[in-house]
């Protein structure tokens, strides 16, 4: 048996440890107990201001007890005999001064000064002496560094002797187990580099065998052979002085990785990427080597658990299915080993702990088909009677018995392998035909979302739907006796979708659905989005190439604005004509104020990106990847001025988070009326920043700082952020309820007669045209108006032309909720984060701003160019949102593995643990999710931001004239074509689902697990970012809704403000 002197010399101190076990000691009350330390060996556990020794058994002990308790305890009690007569009862006393006489102070003194001289005695001799080392330690390394020169230049000396080697390892093979005791298992035979790799790394014991005449090669080696020679150098001298010091009850085991074909791919099912090589070399002869050489098989790499388990004379562990590598092991245990197993004796230690786990596992799990178990079963227990017989008659084993154990191992392990890489390609391809069906879907609704909304074409889909995934389901019942789900809810989703894209096809209007629209840029990003996501060097640095594609989607706006000419117009060859192709209406001026906006815009943008490569956490495949400091919470930085420095910087990030929204909603007139949505902004929102500040301030204090608050700390740990919590739900709620932030102000009549009314005139935060409201807004209050002009004349209107009704905010009504709720959700989301993570959302929310109004002023220069007054969201700028969503995933220190999910979340406001898992388990997915969830929430606000950004005089013509041309009309102008509003909302969300469906979340994921299940990082890579890309669009999804609900909540909110500024007459 192969031991190694740790092993042994543990082993020997365990059993000794054993024997002696614990004995009491009794000392006035109190238990002693012996610790698991040599016999002769005992440590009494005193307690504080006790004095210990340790003491070997024979000689004698001791505990010296302090007598100040005793001393204490009879001084209080003389005192308190004194002062019984007055009343007094002295609980403890303190001595205030000691009086000593002269002569004792003098001997003191000349006692202290007699110390003094001689510390400073001391000190000069050890200073001496460390002098006196130093020199000599230095003149020793000088002659270390000189013998190790002279060493390494014989080392370069050899070096040609070295490669020669190689090459004599590579033609003379068949001689190396003959010559030597070394074992190569497998070697592959036709890849040089593993080879020669083998050959250089056993280089010095090698040399020994080999015989003096052999003839010294020097050939001239190519390039690739160069960087062999490099790299081995650098790690012969290490490998050769590893050999040197093992002894012949160890084994060296050198394992190498898969290698890659010759175009470079790994990871795959071909030999040469599964291939690697085994290297095993032991002082001592294993067996006796055979007369001549056999290559062996190839070994699976699970066969080197219970090798090397039974080798050290360790047990198997529990869950290995491998079998040992048999030419390891000699035939007969009384061959130069009497320790060691033999092969049959291993084999049958082998195939019984199999045979436990797979009888543990066959009762947990029912994965295992019932005849190959019952097989298996009666095939060990015909090799387990064979055995028993033969120990118990002492003859030798038969060959076929070891057969049938290498035999019964074999079939265990193929049994497991098919059941646990079991793949259903049938299920595959329906799932992926679904989802496929389902991104159809998506973008046949995006482009037809009038139609689909005119003639009611998703409810019919619907019911067919549930008829037949209720067909399906009864039919399982009737033939196989249970309902799989998953076939039932497919079968529902795919008649509903083949039946909408059946009924869209007959309902489409002529070349109304063009596929030239896929041949666009951003849809072609997408594409390569996708694509990526089929390597796994590209999902590794996933984070990087979202950033790329970000920063280059973004830049192709401009240019292509550039392209149309929209930016800067070319000359008119036509002199009768105006230059330029932009209309006249757009003057010079504007376009330069919009260029200069997305010179801004990309500005931002591109000092966002660049600095949220900062906030990135690595993974495990990336090596060199350092992860930022700003994932460390500021309790475990120990640097405090560093700590300090931390804590400034997110404070002030969290300020500048709730001061830009509510700048915002100030500066568009949001924040004037009394409602509950003015009260959560003003006050709700820095109520909660306030404690999310104090929370991190509580937490970042050190344990031993405050000693004395240490309750108070955790007190608060608890409370600030359940308050935090607390009120930005608070908020949320009262956001829902009455989400109107308008304030209407109304002016008294100036006409002196009772009966007059004047006109009713609204305007919005920048002023509404009184014009579009009489063509768009709210017609019935043109049939008024013009009666109060016939009765009263134009005498009866205002003088100073000010309309009588003033709304402010009413042009921000439907994105001020918006993003109010944006600003809430995202201070929740932060405390879920480390401290540092405040930077990151700031960063988040200044790109996303810049993204807006990117997306603004590009669809108001198009817009004005080509005269459309369509609402509609680019694709461009739903790509770039969805992309953005994925970059900062990675911006807040997320990755899609396991290892890097932020567990902490689940314990915000709750350090004690949770008695459930509904609780935590939302923690964590907000945490994780959080960037996919803001943008989700914020989506809608795409639709709204190019009407809140309008350009001013551009739209007189489309107002039906130049008067008030200068007011606009912002996002009333929704109302004035309600339809058109309700389609463009629908397309906007379909579109956003349709690019999370295809570029990561759904089909390309789902393609990239199914085409790769065999590839060696499917389970590490590919699967685990299948499973949160699904969760995260899932959780996207979910949260469109809700940004598409309160959109609707708001419309409705509007529409009854408007029912109570008219009468009921004029309905």
């Amino acid at each position: 048996m192969l031991k190694t002197v740790v092993c042994r010399a543990g082993s020997g101190l365990l059993k000794q440890a054993c024997r002696t076990g614990p004995v009491p000691w009794r000392s006035q009350s109190r238990y002693r107990w012996v610790s698991s330390l040599p016999m002769n060996t005992v440590i009494l556990f005193v307690p504080q201001q006790e004095a210990w020794v340790v003491e070997r058994m024979g000689r004698f002990h001791r505990i010296l007890e302090p007598e100040r308790e005793s001393l204490n305890s009879n001084i209080v009690h003389s005192i308190n005999q004194a002062s019984d007569d007055w009343g007094i009862r002295c609980l403890r006393y303190e001595i205030k001064d000691i009086h000593v006489p002269p002569r004792v102070k003098e001997s003191m003194q000349m006692q202290v000064e007699a110390e003094r001289k001689k510390r400073a005695t001391v000190l000069e001799s050890e200073g001496t002496r460390e002098a006196a080392i130093n020199v000599a330690e230095g003149r020793k390394r000088a002659q270390i560094l000189a013998s190790e020169g002279e060493k390494a230049e014989q080392i370069n000396k050899a070096a040609a002797a070295s490669l020669s080697v190689a090459e004599q390892y590579v033609t003379a093979f068949s001689n190396l187990a003959k010559q030597s005791n070394t074992v190569i298992l497998p070697s592959n035979t036709g890849d040089v580099s593993s080879m020669v790799t083998q050959a250089m790394a056993i280089y010095g014991t090698l040399a020994k065998t080999q015989s003096s005449s052999s003839v010294e090669l020097k050939p001239e080696p190519a390039d690739d052979e160069l960087d062999f020679k490099a790299m081995l150098e650098a790690t012969t001298p290490e490998s050769t002085s590893v050999i040197k010091r093992l002894q012949n009850d160890t084994l060296l085991v050198v394992m190498g990785d898969h290698g890659m074909t010759d175009t470079g791919d790994h990871g795959g099912e071909s030999q040469k990427e599964t291939d690697a090589a085994l290297f095993l070399y032991s002082g001592s002869p294993l067996f006796q080597a055979s007369d001549k050489q056999v290559e062996p098989e190839v070994v699976p790499q699970i066969d080197l658990v219970p090798t090397l388990a039974l080798l050290l004379g360790i047990p198997i562990p529990f869950s290995s299915v491998g079998q040992i590598i048999l030419p390891l092991f000699p035939r007969n245990s009384s061959l130069d080993a009497p320790a060691a197993l033999s092969q049959a004796e291993a084999l049958w230690i082998n195939v019984k702990q199999v045979h436990r786990f797979l009888e543990t596992y066959s009762s947990m799990a029912k994965d295992i088909p019932a005849d190959s178990l019952s097989q298996l079963r009666a095939r060990f227990s015909q090799i387990s009677d064979q055995y028993m017989s033969s120990i118990r008659d002492e003859t030798p084993l038969n060959p076929e018995l070891v057969a049938s154990m290498q035999e019964y191992l074999s079939s265990v392990r193929e049994t497991c392998r098919a059941s646990w890489a079991r793949f259903n390609p049938l299920k595959m391809a329906a799932g992926l035909l679904v989802l496929s069906f389902g991104c159809i879907l998506c973008y046949i609704i995006s482009e037809l979302s009038v139609v689909v909304l005119q003639a009611a074409m998703l409810k019919t889909p619907v019911l067919a739907g549930l008829m037949c995934g209720g067909a399906v389901s009864v039919i399982q019942i009737f033939t196989l006796g249970y309902v799989e789900v998953s076939w039932s809810l497919g079968a529902a989703v795919f008649c509903s979708e083949a039946l909408f894209l059946w009924k869209a096809r007959k309902v489409c209007p002529r070349g109304r659905l063009s596929y030239c629209h896929l041949l666009t840029l951003p849809l072609l990003v997408l594409l390569l989005r996708c694509a990526s996501l089929l390597s796994d060097s590209y999902v590794i640095f996933e984070g990087r190439v979202v950033t790329f594609l970000l920063f280059s989607l973004g830049l192709y706006i401009p240019l292509k604005l550039n392209w149309d000419g929209v930016l800067m117009p070319a000359p008119s060859t036509d002199s009768q004509k105006p230059a330029g192709l932009i209309a006249p209406s757009l003057p010079p001026s504007v376009v330069r104020r919009e260029s200069g906006t997305l010179l801004v815009c990309i500005s931002v943008l591109m000092a966002c990106l660049y600095l949220s490569l900062s906030f990135h956490s690595c993974r495990e495949e990336q090596g060199a990847c350092q992860p930022s400091v700003f994932l460390t919470p500021l309790s475990r930085v120990q640097d405090s001025r560093l700590r300090n420095l931390h804590y400034v910087l997110s404070l002030a990030s969290l300020s500048a988070w709730a001061y830009l929204l509510h700048r915002w909603l100030r500066h568009y007139g949001n924040l004037n009326c009394t409602g509950v949505v003015v009260f959560t902004a003003r006050g709700l929102l820095p109520l909660a920043a306030i404690c999310i500040g104090l929370h991190w301030a509580v937490s970042a204090t050190p344990e031993d700082t405050f000693k004395n608050l240490a309750e108070l700390i955790r007190l608060a740990q608890v409370i600030l952020p359940r308050i935090a919590f607390g009120l930005l739900g608070f908020g949320m709620l009262l956001l829902w309820l009455d989400p109107l932030t308008v304030f209407l102000k109304t002016r008294a009549t100036l006409n002196s007669r009772g009966t007059g009314m004047p006109p009713p005139r609204y305007r919005a935060s920048t002023g509404i045209s009184p014009q579009a409201e009489l063509n768009y807004l709210i017609p019935q209050l043109y049939q008024r108006i013009r009666h109060s002009l016939d009765d009263e004349g134009a005498k009866e209107i205002d003088p100073d032309g000010r309309p009588a009704v003033e709304a402010y905010g009413l042009g921000t009504v439907y994105s001020a909720p918006l993003v109010l709720l944006c600003g809430l959700m995202g201070l929740g989301m932060l405390l879920l984060h480390s401290e540092g993570m405040a930077l990151a959302f700031l960063l988040l929310l200044l790109q996303a701003a810049a993204l807006l109004y990117l997306h603004a002023s590009s669809s108001n220069l198009s817009s004005q160019q080509s005269h459309s007054g369509v609402f509609s969201v680019p694709w461009t700028s739903v790509v770039l949102w969805s992309l953005a969503a994925s970059q900062f995933f990675h911006a807040t220190g997320h990755q899609p593995t396991f290892p890097s999910i932020q567990w902490g979340a689940a314990f915000v406001g709750f350090p004690q643990g949770h008695t459930g898992t509904a609780l935590p388990a939302t923690l964590v997915t907000l945490n994780t999710f959080s960037s996919h969830i803001l943008f989700a929430v914020s989506c809608p606000l795409l639709l709204f931001w190019p009407l809140v950004c309008e350009l001013r005089g551009t739209r007189t013509s489309r107002l039906g004239g130049a008067e008030d041309g200068d007011e606009v009309v912002m996002e009333m102008r929704l109302r004035e074509n309600p339809q058109q509003f309700s389609s463009a909302l629908l397309q906007l969300a379909t579109r956003y689902l349709f690019v999370n469906g295809t570029q990561a979340s759904v089909l390309a994921s789902v393609c990239a697990a199914a085409i790769l299940r065999r590839h060696l990082m499917v389970w590490k890579v590919f699967a685990p970012k299948l499973m949160f890309e699904a969760s995260a669009f899932i959780v996207g999804s979910v949260f469109v809704l809700v940004g598409v609900a309160l959109v609707t909540r708001v419309d409705v909110a509007v529409a009854r403000l408007f029912q109570r500024l008219l009468p009921e007459n004029s309905r």
